[in-house]
């Protein structure tokens, strides 16, 4: 089987000739994240990677826009390694979710798909992937300063289920912070439907 893979990759390469995010993909496992884990807590956000560190942002790049399931779980799994594994409350683990139109335009959520590797069969944690929810389609972050950025979120983020929050420990997911506006709002959303503890968690910084 592995040889059938490997004859196939190589016919599929010379076809379609890799780029450099892809060849770095490739060169991940479990043992080289290990290996360039950077955990921190960066501004009340606890992170694993440094995001300019040229395999993490390949990595992230890959997810994002092209939906790689293995480096989702790979990711999913240093979270819960690192991060998770020692949890032994209840907690629900959401992911920041995108606008609908996003997630039309995607067709998937990659913060999701982190959190689905996360969080399976953990004893400790639930997975919910739809009580948090964007209101509205909000512009892209990147190149938002600090102050538009928060306006850009204003009301952003709403619970579609206060009851299933309130008094419950909550883990929430995303997969690189830059200002932590998105995950301050979010945050604040879920302490405001009356979360006991917000805990956020971000891939990269």
């Amino acid at each position: 089987m592995d040889t059938v893979h490997t004859l196939f990759r190589f016919l599929s390469d010379c076809l379609f000739p890799p780029g450099e995010d892809e060849l770095r993909v490739r060169e991940l496992t479990q043992e080289k994240l290990r290996h360039l884990l950077a955990v921190s807590l960066y501004k009340g956000v606890h992170t694993l990677y440094a995001y300019r560190n040229p395999y993490i942002k390949s990595a992230l790049w890959q997810l994002k826009y092209h939906d790689d399931r293995r480096i989702a779980k790979l990711l999913g799994s240093m979270v819960r390694e690192i991060l998770l594994d020692d949890i032994q409350t209840p907690h629900l683990l959401l992911p920041i979710p995108l606008a609908p139109q996003r997630l039309r335009e995607r067709g998937y959520n990659q913060a999701e798909r982190i959190a689905v590797s996360a969080a399976h069969n953990h004893p400790s944690i639930t997975l919910a992937t739809h009580l948090l929810k964007r209101r509205h389609h909000t512009s892209s972050q990147t190149r938002l300063g600090k102050h538009a950025r928060r306006k850009n979120l204003a009301g952003a983020f709403q619970v579609s289920d206060p009851g299933q929050v309130k008094g419950v420990n909550v883990l929430l997911l995303d997969d690189v912070v830059t200002t932590g506006s998105t995950l301050f709002h979010a945050r604040d959303t879920l302490m405001e439907a009356g979360a006991k503890s917000v805990t956020m968690i971000a891939l990269a910084h």
